[in-house]
């Protein structure tokens, strides 16, 4: 049998579980031991930080946290502007996307 996970990009929070052998759904820890991430994302220079630690640090450093991005998906007017640099809402999903694939790894 192969294996198969299944994610949930959520607004606020973002998960992934996959089927164990019995054929139930189980829920992965991320690389911080929890069991959700927060779909947020804060860029720090050449660093793009995600979950736990970007929401930590959206309160010392604002203008580069970009959460929320999942309702603007869609929105093809919608970018989001850190230091001069523009991403979409799709662009931001896809960061967390990336951490959680990783996280599962």
């Amino acid at each position: 049998m192969g294996k198969y996970v299944g994610i949930d990009l959520g607004t606020t929070f973002s998960v992934i579980a996959y089927i164990d052998a019995d054929g139930n759904p189980q829920v992965l820890s991320n690389n911080e031991g929890q069991n959700i991430t927060p779909s947020a994302v804060l860029f720090d220079g050449d660093s793009v930080i995600v979950g736990a630690d970007a929401k930590s640090e959206s309160y010392t450093n604002a203008d580069h946290y970009v959460a929320f991005a999942k309702r603007e998906m869609g929105n093809v007017n919608k970018k989001f502007t850190i230091d001069g640099d523009k991403y979409t809402p799709e662009t931001i999903s896809a960061l967390i996307l990336k951490k959680l694939k990783t996280d599962a790894e």
